[in-house]
């Protein structure tokens, strides 16, 4: 027991020292510590993404790949659609994205809920009309759902040669959605990489001569990823002149240069923002799910409710102050700015972001079943493998959940489910092979749920992942 109680200590020394590095501190409360809990954010965040007609002014190193995919598209014309998967750049919800495609078709909102109806009216629009379909980022390799799609996509038109781009980053959702051969983005040059890097750091401007020697080893750490190029670049454009060769020699330059460099070189960005608020309030981030957008103003006034947002002058602005925070972490390129139809500025964490700011259930702690007032866990895991902390049905509080991967041992049990009376929302099930019968099943309790609007179930039959609701 002794030893158990120093292992467990020197855990929570460590986990201090992290916190600490964020610039988070516990608050006591009259009888004890007292947790800041996640605001209910259901109408200042959007879980839904969408892409917006703002375009960044220089892609660097993919004109070969432009050609290569416009020659592709220019020369196939004798099928009625042919999809395209790209890969090497969520969630895929079929009447949702039809409601996108004649929102964009008819530039007016659209408030049908049928998808039939939806769908007629596509068909109106694209009449007798050629169309390039893109969905980007997708990650839903589930093969019932891209059929019924695209079996109403093929539908819409009789018309020959249309084309649906689809980008994803898994090889398994390529080879799903497919009828044309898939094409892969390579990775970028180290001139690229150079190229990328200097526009962020300086635009126009000269390289310092020191800096410039230091070219090969700088874009070495970059591994042809454009994201590594551009965080590099914005961590020394948020950097004095002076600094640049002490952070690239003391820092970038004793990176291992393994597989996980790209985290380094995000860390490294992240220990040279410019104060400890800024540090709390890209922190605070991390409680927000993937792929979720907020709006700039909701997200100033949360950090402005946290008390993150420190004035050095008398008559300064909260909200001023905010703005020029939120501005170091889109130039630093640890926060990605999306400009809306509407004008509106929103801010989003990049996978790989969200990913060195977050923690997943695998590294929850041991004893998170004793959390019983948690009401929001705000984590989503595309990966059905990833088990679950034990004793989740111990967190009767818990609202948010966005989903439950069935496990075999008792503990990660699908029945963990049925104490969580007021989960709400869409709630995502995996791996319902691993229920042992129709007892187990019913403990979940799942149509007690009266606050969970939809649920998504899915286990491998006959070795096939497949959808069962």
């Amino acid at each position: 027991m002794g030893q158990k109680i120093r292992d467990l200590n020197k855990k929570l020394n460590i986990i201090n020292e992290e916190a600490n590095s964020f610039g988070l501190k516990s608050q006591l409360g009259g009888s004890g510590t007292k947790a800041t809990l996640l605001p209910d954010i259901s109408r200042t965040v959007m879980v839904n993404r969408e892409t917006d007609s703002v375009v960044f002014p220089n892609i660097v190193g993919r004109e070969h790949d432009k050609f290569k995919i416009v020659q592709k598209i220019s020369s196939e014309t004798s099928n009625v659609i042919y999809v395209l998967p790209i890969t090497g750049m969520g969630d895929f919800e079929v009447t949702r994205i039809f409601r996108l495609i004649l929102e964009s078709l008819t530039r007016r909102k659209v408030d049908v809920a049928s998808r039939d109806v939806i769908v007629q009216e596509i068909r109106k629009e694209i009449e007798g009309k050629r169309y390039l379909l893109v969905l980007d980022d997708l990650w839903n390799e589930i093969p019932l759902l891209w059929t019924d799609f695209y079996r109403s996509l093929t539908g819409i038109s009789t018309t020959r040669g249309n084309w649906c781009l689809v980008t994803t980053r898994q090889l398994q959702v390529a080879t799903v959605v497919a009828t044309y051969p898939p094409y892969s983005l390579g990775k970028l040059s180290d001139d690229d990489c150079w190229t990328i890097i200097k526009d962020k750091m300086i635009g126009s401007g000269e390289v310092p001569e020191e800096l410039q020697v230091q070219e090969k080893e700088i874009t070495k750490w970059c591994q042809g990823l454009p994201l590594a190029a551009i965080v590099i670049g914005g961590m020394l454009r948020m950097t004095r002149k002076e600094e640049w060769l002490s952070i690239v020699k003391n820092g970038l330059l004793k990176s291992t240069g393994d597989d996980y460099s790209v985290m380094q070189i995000l860390k490294l960005s992240f220990d040279h923002l410019p104060s400890l608020s800024i540090k709390k309030c890209f922190a605070y981030c991390s409680m927000f799910c993937k792929d979720f957008k907020i709006e700039r103003r909701k997200l100033i006034q949360l950090w402005m409710a946290e008390g993150f947002l420190q004035s050095n002058l008398e008559n300064e602005v909260m909200e001023e102050i905010g703005d020029k925070y939120f501005r170091v972490l889109v130039d630093s390129s640890l926060l990605h700015e999306e400009i809306s139809s509407d004008k509106r500025t929103f801010g989003r964490m990049h996978d790989l972001t969200l990913k060195f700011n977050c923690i997943s259930p695998m590294d929850l702690p041991e004893q998170m079943s004793k959390l019983i007032s948690l009401r929001h866990l705000c984590y989503y895991n595309n990966d059905r493998k990833v088990q679950m902390p034990l004793g989740m049905g111990r967190l009767t509080c818990l609202q948010t959940l966005d989903f439950f991967n069935v496990g075999e041992e008792k503990g990660r049990q699908i029945e963990e489910l049925g104490c969580l009376r007021d989960l709400k929302g869409f709630l995502r099930i995996r791996n319902l092979e691993l229920v042992e019968g129709k007892e187990a099943a019913e403990r979940a309790k799942l149509f007690e749920k009266q606050n969970c609007l939809r649920y998504h179930l899915n286990g491998v039959v006959d070795g096939k992942l497949t959808v069962l609701i």
